[in-house]
């Protein structure tokens, strides 16, 4: 996750034969299986699983959509879904945060219990959607920084709004329910593309995979709301868009007269040591935005 160099770093640091070190990983990609080498020496690896494979108590359903031709109508099915199962537990996974903010708002429009959690928020509203979603039975509507290193009790129903790029990202957005004995169902929302995908990782899994029927007479109720919430959204986008310029500003302002305040004592400051390049810093800080700017 663009830690690597530090890790290592540390990792010379505190190179021990007295200390006891273990990995723990949902997957093990060779990247991780490299830093383990260099952290363990002669290790015992204990694997629960090979490959892909979930939950024994976890059942994966996939609602089939044809072409679709219009975002629209997969976001109906969505909101169908959501109304259907409001009294349950529920995690909710989209691909980008645009997305993710987007059914937010529908979500408030509708009057369903819901909170987000994406990188656009700050880490005081990532908190609390994490404690809300915890305390009360809600919708919780997050990319994959939910994905991972996050323990939510008792979520009866994970949705995926469409199919993950690496079935590791499966793995890891399915675990969030069916954890520790519990009962746990997972739905995707499938074009036919993906659909064939996923039953090719399904087969060698040797899993079931299930159908989900629809109702789209329906669904085809939630196209109205679903375009009228449209209509509302980009009001709210402007005003959102307009108290963030706002905000920038006056951080601008206040970094302006703290500099013109505390020059002398900002600039004698000692420079900041690195353990890597400016040009290392810069390549690592590239790939890690490509990596993480849908999340």
């Amino acid at each position: 996750m663009g830690f690597k160099n530090e890790i290592e770093e540390i990792l010379n640091f505190t190179a021990s034969s007295e200390r006891q070190t273990l990995l723990f990983s949902a997957t093990l990609s060779s990247a991780i299986e490299n830093i383990g080498k260099l952290a363990l020496k002669n290790p015992l690896r204990v694997d629960i699983s090979k490959g892909f494979q979930v939950a024994n108590n976890l059942r994966q359903e996939v609602i089939k959509l044809k072409t679709i031709k219009s975002e629209r109508v997969k976001e109906s099915v969505l909101l169908e879904l959501l109304i259907e199962e409001h009294d349950k537990r529920i995690v909710v996974f989209f691909p980008t945060k645009f997305l993710c903010h987007k059914f937010y708002h529908y979500c408030a429009f509708q009057g369903l219990n819901a909170v987000e959690l994406h990188g656009n928020l700050s880490q005081e509203q990532r908190v609390y959607s994490f404690n809300f979603f915890n305390k009360n039975i809600s919708i919780l509507l997050a990319t994959d920084i939910a994905a991972r290193g996050l323990d939510f009790p008792k979520v009866d129903l994970v949705i995926n709004y469409s199919l993950p790029v690496e079935s590791t990202q499966y793995i890891h957005r399915v675990g969030r329910t069916a954890r520790a004995g519990a009962v746990g169902v997972c739905v995707t929302l499938a074009n036919e593309d993906e659909y064939r995908l996923m039953k090719q990782m399904i087969k060698k899994s040797k899993e079931t995979l299930y159908s989900r029927k629809m109702d789209f007479s329906k669904v085809k109720n939630c196209i109205p709301l679903i375009r009228d919430f449209e209509y509302r959204y980009k009001l709210i986008l402007k005003k959102e868009r307009l108290e963030k310029e706002l905000c920038t500003a006056e951080m601008e302002a206040t970094r302006a007269q703290n500099m013109l305040m505390h020059e002398n004592e900002i600039y004698s400051r000692p420079k900041r040591e690195w353990i890597v390049s400016k040009e290392q810093r810069f390549q690592t800080a590239e790939a890690s935005k490509k990596k993480n700017k849908l999340y």
